[in-house]
């Protein structure tokens, strides 16, 4: 015969639990998004920030432009005059004494 022995085993019931209210069930990804937001936030704001020094940048540069094209403009109309024919043959003549050679001057090559 075989013997069978008998637990008496009870249980306690087991307390209610309280029931976690929505933001701690989800307060990793809350705390995740409220993170992804700011780093975003933060992002947003460096990038206005370089817009802003951008922009202020090239403002100078094209100021610069300006003052250059316009000494460029200056610098050839100096140089043309500098080059003027009638600028050159009056040099020619009061500097460097200068005269048109004569028929008698003129050796010409074969």
């Amino acid at each position: 015969m075989r013997r069978e022995s008998i637990i008496n085993v009870t249980t306690k019931p087991r307390p209610k639990k309280k029931r976690k209210s929505i933001i701690w069930e989800h307060k990793w990804f809350i705390f995740l998004v409220v993170i992804f937001v700011s780093l975003l936030s933060f992002l947003y704001l460096c990038l206005a920030n370089l817009e802003t020094r951008l922009e202020y940048q090239i403002s100078s540069l094209k100021k610069k432009e300006m003052r250059l094209r316009e000494l460029n403009r200056k610098l050839r109309l100096e140089i043309s005059v500098l080059k003027s024919p009638q600028r050159l043959q009056k040099l020619a003549k009061e500097r460097f004494k200068l005269e048109h050679a004569r028929p008698d001057q003129i050796i010409v090559l074969k």
